[in-house]
């Protein structure tokens, strides 16, 4: 009975204090709803007449502040009348237009800039249950919302002088009269006249009328400003002949004597390379040695080098040659001598023998004046002793000015895309007198720009005169609409349009004046100088902001010596690890002496200090690092750094040389987090073991860029008819455009299923540099050579004749 008792009152205090509980609950919520109901008397006349307010306000700044200014704006923090709104500002670009109004305008050579600007407006009170009415209610942090353009300053007369001043040329070299600028079309108000220190070889309007060294002056006025500037010309009688092919044999990798290998457009036969006075070389140690001799060993009979591209007008030929020290007995010498051949892609033309050889250092020379037009050269050494081996080195063929030099001169220093008037080259660096024609009233014979409702496509046509024959060459140009966006301008580099490059990439980026470098090519003077010139046509200030090594094979990072020479770079993206070879330690002397900010494609995935996986270069466009899942292979392809450059909804995947050569699946371990893309670098150089079918299905390109540097089925067999065939089965619709050419005629399967040629003609079907320009209205694709209607792969000799082909463009 006691434990019954006990549960009963337990039971009626737990009643008790339920009861007790609803009763606080029911005061807590008449008190709230009192409290609420004296807010809502009280404050909520006051925040409706707030908010009327501060939509006043509203409409007094968008009526009263410019969206496009030059000079200071007032950004008011108060609006008269509407004392208790209060107003703070931020700017999404503080440089440009700071929220205290102060602008600070892009340079009149500039583009205009837009600033977001946002107005945040608060309810100026003491009481603190105000305050939390106006938040509850979203009266206060109430904001609006401006874009401003910030249009570029108004250049000065000394700014106009010193950008006119920037945009004369006068070479250095000419054998002609040569055509100097004398209009301002820029501005229209600089004065430009010439003066000559010797008239009677030079003439002031540049008239040719003799021959030596001659001063010429350019002075420039403008106002009360005046600048001179003095261009020291030597006139001659020819133009000297150019460096064709210029060897030393550095930084290759060699082959053995047992077999037939090719480096660097060479052929060799019977040869190694090796340092002077080495008897052998270790294969093992052979990328980590830096080569200075290729070393022939002639064996009852001959030994070889060739040259694998064929130059036009040849001139001479020298090199340096002596019998090895191990070699050098008297008894023999005489019995080996130097055979120098041609052809012209059928046989091998025997044009000069030199003596028997002595034991000392020899260089020879030959003049090629009488070898035909377009040919190859061999070196060899024969001999009737049963083995004897002699170091070649210094290898220079020279070659005459040819009227493709002058047009390739033109179309490197003449713009595209014109924004803006500019002053149009009106000679070259080989001298001459260009005179320009376009029959359009949007960009006039001077450089003139007016800028049309729709984008426009105008022929511009060089006539130039002053060479054996008068020169005309029409580049498609564009000016593009005013309701166009600033374009992002990518450029696929023509890495062999000058010879000798075999293989390599490289990929220019531009907008505004921010620029990006994808690889530098071979360490080739010719792929180099192709690279230079695109930058420097392209570059007004010569910074790099971004520097791209995708992996530290020498065909990408060969040339990157010469980018940190000539450009200032800001940020190196690069590859994970390192290399054994010298060039590897040459390209990383390289950015330590730049102190440049250096990421690994890692890094910048991983988002680590200062390096980003996303990297905004302007509001609509941007770059994203793609985690492949194989940044820290062992193979140096399989470590290519892959990103996705997206601009105005436009996406082109640049993949450097990730293929499955080494790890089958590379392709798959990431294309599916990539998405659907518009254009596609094309996997290393349209190799077999890239570019997979399952790849296409994943990322669904529009579009295909090749490069594989100088000619279809280069020593490689790039680009190859597996990864060819796989677009074409994939979607016949998808244009495919390789940067490379070839006449093609002499191509066959090797051993290896490779398909490679002999060819004499690199220009026959070469598009040449491919320039993707983007913007808001979607992209456009133009080359070098077919301009505006860049020459698909399946109209191409290569293709059409390929014994591998199983599709083609539809």
């Amino acid at each position: 009975m006691a434990k019954s008792v006990s549960k009963k009152k337990k039971s009626k205090a737990k009643k008790s204090s339920n009861a007790f509980r609803k009763i606080v609950l029911v005061i807590f919520i008449l008190a709230f709803l009192c409290f609420a109901g004296y807010v809502g008397v009280t404050y909520y006349p006051m925040t409706v007449e707030e908010n009327e307010k501060i939509v006043n306000v509203e409409k007094y700044l968008q009526e009263s502040i410019s969206l496009s200014v030059n000079d200071n704006i007032t950004l008011p923090t108060k609006v008269n009348g509407y004392e208790s709104i209060s107003i703070t500002w931020s700017s999404g670009d503080e440089a440009t237009l700071s929220p205290l109004g102060v602008v600070n305008a892009p340079a009149f050579d500039q583009k205009a800039k837009t600033v977001k600007l946002i107005a945040t407006y608060n309810v100026i009170t003491d009481d603190p249950l105000a305050n939390f009415v106006y938040s509850i209610f979203k009266v206060n942090g109430k904001t609006t919302e401006f874009i401003i353009t910030v249009n570029p300053s108004e250049a000065t007369p000394l700014e106009k002088i010193n950008y006119i001043k920037a945009k004369l040329f006068v070479p250095s070299v000419t054998a002609s009269d040569i055509g100097l600028v004398t209009i301002d079309s820029i501005f229209n108000s600089v004065n430009i006249s010439w003066s000559s220190s010797n008239e009677s070889i030079l003439s002031s309007s540049g008239v040719k009328k003799g021959e030596g060294n001659v001063i010429l002056k350019a002075t420039l006025s403008c106002e009360d400003k005046t600048e001179e500037l003095s261009f020291d010309v030597n006139v001659k009688d020819k133009i000297d002949d150019i460096t064709s092919i210029s060897m030393n044999f550095d930084n290759l990798n060699s082959g053995t004597y047992s077999t037939i290998w090719e480096a660097s457009s060479w052929r060799f036969t019977n040869a190694i390379l090796a340092t002077d006075n080495s008897a052998t070389v270790d294969p093992e140690a052979i990328s980590e040695q830096e080569f200075n001799v290729c070393r022939l060993k002639a064996e009852n009979g001959t030994a070889s080098i060739e040259s694998l591209d064929y130059i036009e007008n040849p001139r001479n030929i020298s090199f340096n040659y002596e019998i090895y020290a191990g070699d050098k007995k008297s008894s023999y010498t005489k019995d080996t001598v130097i055979r120098i051949y041609y052809s012209t892609g059928v046989e091998w033309v025997l044009i000069n023998t030199t003596s028997p050889l002595g034991n000392d250092k020899y260089n020879y020379s030959y003049d090629l004046s009488s070898v035909p037009t377009n040919s190859k050269f061999k070196i060899e050494v024969f001999t009737q002793y049963a083995s004897m081996r002699v170091d070649i080195d210094n290898v220079k063929i020279t070659r005459g000015l040819s009227s493709n030099d002058v047009v390739s001169w033109v179309k490197a220093n003449t713009l595209t895309n014109y924004l803006s008037s500019t002053i149009l080259p009106l000679t070259t660096a080989y001298g001459g007198v260009i005179s320009w024609e376009t029959n359009s009233i949007y960009l006039s014979n001077t450089g003139v720009v007016v800028r049309p409702e729709e984008t426009q496509t105008i022929d511009l046509v060089a006539t130039i005169k002053g060479f054996e024959e008068d020169i005309t060459t029409t580049i498609k140009v564009t000016v593009p609409s005013n309701n166009s966006s600033t374009p992002v301008e990518i450029y696929f580099i023509d890495l062999g349009k000058y010879g000798q490059s075999d293989c390599g990439e490289s990929i220019y980026i531009k907008y505004e004046d921010i620029e990006i470098l994808i690889d530098a090519g071979d360490d080739i003077t010719a792929s180099k100088q192709a690279v230079k010139e695109l930058i420097d046509l392209n570059s007004e200030d010569k910074i790099i902001e971004y520097l791209v090594a995708t992996h530290p094979d020498s065909d990408h990072i060969g040339g990157m010596e010469s980018i940190f020479e000539n450009y200032q770079i800001l940020n190196l993206i690069q590859f994970s690890g390192d290399h054994t070879t010298n060039l590897y330690k040459e390209y990383v002397s390289s950015y330590e002496k730049e102190e440049c900010t250096v990421c690994t494609a890692l890094d910048s995935y991983n988002n680590v200090g200062n390096c980003k996986r996303i990297i905004e270069i302007a509001p609509e466009v941007r770059i994203e690092i793609i985690n492949t899942n194989n940044y820290l292979g062992k193979e140096t392809n399989t470590r290519s750094v892959v990103f996705v450059l997206e601009a105005y909804g436009v996406r082109t995947l640049l993949t450097g040389d990730a293929d499955n050569g080494s790890n089958s699946n590379l392709e798959s371990e990431y294309m599916n987090t990539v998405g659907n893309i518009d254009i596609l670098k094309a996997v290393h150089h349209a190799t077999k073991e890239g570019t997979t079918t399952a790849f296409l299905e994943a990322v669904d390109p529009e579009v295909v860029i090749i490069t594989n540097g100088n000619y279809f089925g280069n020593k490689h067999g790039h680009p190859t008819p597996y990864a060819i065939n796989r677009i074409y089965q994939y979607d016949s619709s998808i244009n495919i455009y390789a940067v490379v050419g070839g006449d093609s005629e002499e191509c066959e399967v090797t051993s290896s299923g490779a398909y490679k040629c002999e060819v004499e003609d690199p220009l026959v079907d070469r598009n040449g540099t491919i320039k993707i320009v983007i913007d808001n209205n979607g992209y456009t694709i133009s080359s070098e050579y077919y301009s505006n209607n860049p020459l698909e792969l399946s109209d191409t000799n290569f293709w059409k004749n390929n014994p591998l082909k199983e599709a083609e463009h539809n």
